[in-house]
């Protein structure tokens, strides 16, 4: 009775594997699927593996988020006098906070020039670089690589020439973040000599908007005459 009734069992099991398309098909390793919630998400929820919100190069860019005033200081060059440009810019955090991309306004009234510009900045976690790219209303356009030195502060950007190297010819985009609410912007053009020294082309002072040290530095000035040069607010930058 007990043989016949374990020979019925077998049957039965054997009927329902054969009568069950779905566990035919099953993949072995569904089992470890279910016991990691991470594996069982879809792929396409995934980030990419080469650019991380995790990885502190990402948040390091995030310090420029916000609108922030400008002021542009132009050396002389050649016939041109050294001149004083005015401005804004702000940034913001976009595509899953993988990019910070940013507006750049300013006026020259010296040099009758009107600056528009538009960056783009990343970070690749796998080449271990900052990539960013910068666009104005004067048709031009640039690619630059870019590291982060600790021990000054600062991001440096060199561009990339068409064969996809650092052109030691071209420009150089130099952010000292000063503070929290203060960064430094300068564009170099940097010679082919290792030791040669980079040339300034401009040097922009960024500063918050709204920040306290802005709010300190107007107070100071408060009863100034307009005609009056006012030394604290360029000391503040």
């Amino acid at each position: 009775m007990c043989a016949r009734m374990l020979t019925l069992a077998a049957g039965l099991v054997i009927a329902l594997y054969f009568a069950s398309p779905r566990l035919q098909a099953q993949d072995p390793h569904d089992n470890d699927r279910m016991q990691d919630p991470a594996a069982a998400k879809p792929g396409r929820d995934e980030r990419p593996t080469d650019v991380s919100t995790s990885d502190s190069g990402v948040k390091l860019l995030y310090r420029f988020e916000g609108k922030w005033k400008i002021d542009e200081d132009y050396p002389a060059d050649g016939d041109q006098p050294a001149s004083k440009g005015k401005g804004d810019a702000s940034y913001t955090k976009e595509l899953g906070d993988l990019y910070v991309m940013g507006e750049y306004r300013s006026r020259n009234k010296d040099r009758n020039m009107a600056l528009e510009g538009h960056a783009v900045m990343t970070y690749n976690q796998e080449l271990g670089q900052y990539r960013y790219w910068w666009f104005n209303n004067y048709n031009s356009g640039q690619e630059f690589s870019g590291e982060y030195d600790a021990n000054t502060q600062t991001l440096v950007f060199t561009a990339i020439g068409a064969d996809g190297d650092e052109d030691t010819s071209q420009p150089q985009h130099k952010y000292k973040f000063d503070s929290a609410d203060k960064i430094t912007f300068t564009i170099e053009n940097k010679p082919g000599e290792e030791d040669s020294p980079s040339t300034p082309l401009v040097t922009v002072l960024y500063e918050r908007k709204g920040s306290a040290s802005k709010s300190k530095a107007e107070e100071s000035t408060e009863g100034q005459s307009p005609s009056t040069p006012s030394t604290t607010r360029r000391q503040s930058m």
